[in-house]
């Protein structure tokens, strides 16, 4: 690829079965040529084999590939949500519904980056089309998912399950390229809390259990998949968005100490000083559960307030986080303008 070459945003519904998504095109390319440049890199990607979007570019699903338009970069409303697996891409996977519930009842769109979206980029139009990203949404939803591969923060693996280093390195960039543009904001739930922290510099613990007093129980050790619960204590920080969002402070007081969310992990954020972010909630064992930084571009939550948005508080959190966030790139852009 030519160096400096500039990239846009193309918005693509593939097929009636797949959500709406984002893949980037060269500004001298048509629609079509950069959708099946697009399915062609992953395709020939052997460790994104079954994560990302399953369409032959020259198949019968081929008079899909009309179905697109161009973004404009700043002012979109939409939301932004990381795919990091097959079922994410399907108008019928439930926790894409989970959030598609969530953001919409924010009054919002949503679209998906699919697995592998930046791969056939070089380094320099990636980064040019996550910032294009960043000044187009409002917010990027990292969701939950596997391990993050330990050799992004420095570790062998010990613990870590179910990693894939390219789709790590993928999605690490994107939150990487969003922080640096200054512009939009990062939310991180669960694998994604994890994936922004890397990003920004920190390690994890592979194995909650293995290093802190076992006696709380986190992870997904009930039957079916199910999730523990347990309760956080509440810190307070400089700007307190997420107890705000939350409606758990007002002017800057905590109302709520102590607060019950579900546990569906067995890794952790492990705490570094002069680091980005502040610890805004722990578990009583002292497991990181809560992080934000300071000018509230980074939102991370250890539990799945998706899953418990059915009433408030987390409703409300999803809502405030979602409007505010509009407010909050309006800001920027215009800073930048």
């Amino acid at each position: 690829m030519p160096r400096g070459e500039q990239v846009e945003i193309l918005r693509w519904t593939p097929s009636s079965h797949y959500n709406s998504m984002v893949i980037p095109k060269l500004k001298s390319e048509s629609p079509e040529a950069a959708i099946e440049a697009f399915l062609t890199a992953t395709a020939q990607a052997p460790e994104l084999s079954g994560l990302t979007i399953e369409i032959d570019p020259k198949g019968p699903a081929s008079e899909s590939k009309q179905n697109w338009e161009v973004l404009d970069t700043i002012g979109s409303k939409a939301v932004l949500v990381v795919a990091n697996r097959h079922g994410d891409h399907l108008k019928n996977d439930s926790r894409i519904q989970e959030f598609d519930h969530v953001i919409k009842g924010g009054q919002s769109p949503f679209l998906l980056i699919p697995v592998g979206a930046s791969l056939r980029l070089s380094e320099s139009a990636r980064r040019e089309f996550h910032t294009l990203l960043a000044k187009t949404f409002q917010i990027t939803f990292f969701i939950g998912g596997s391990d993050v591969h330990p050799a992004h923060y420095g570790e062998e693996t010990t613990d870590a399950k179910h990693t894939n280093y390219l789709r790590d390195f993928l999605e690490i960039s994107l939150a990487k390229d969003i922080f640096r543009s200054g512009v939009g904001r990062l939310f991180g739930v669960c694998r994604g809390a994890q994936l922004i922290a890397v990003a920004l510099g920190y390690k994890l613990i592979q194995e909650v259990h293995a290093v802190i007093d076992g006696t709380l129980r986190h992870g997904t050790g009930l039957p079916g998949g199910v999730g523990f619960s347990h309760e956080i204590i509440l810190e307070p920080t400089i700007g307190m968005w997420i107890a705000k969002m939350a409606g758990l402070a007002d002017h800057g007081v905590l109302k709520v100490i102590r607060k019950v969310v579900n546990s569906f992990h067995h890794q952790a954020i492990i705490w570094r000083a002069n680091g980005p972010l502040v610890v805004s909630g722990r578990a009583p064992d002292g497991t990181i559960e809560w992080m934000e930084s300071v000018d509230g571009r980074v939102i991370l939550r250890q539990d799945h307030p998706e899953k418990s948005a059915l009433s408030s508080p987390d409703l409300r959190f999803f809502h405030e986080l979602i409007q505010s966030s509009s407010l909050f790139v309006r800001i920027r852009c215009a800073n930048l303008l």
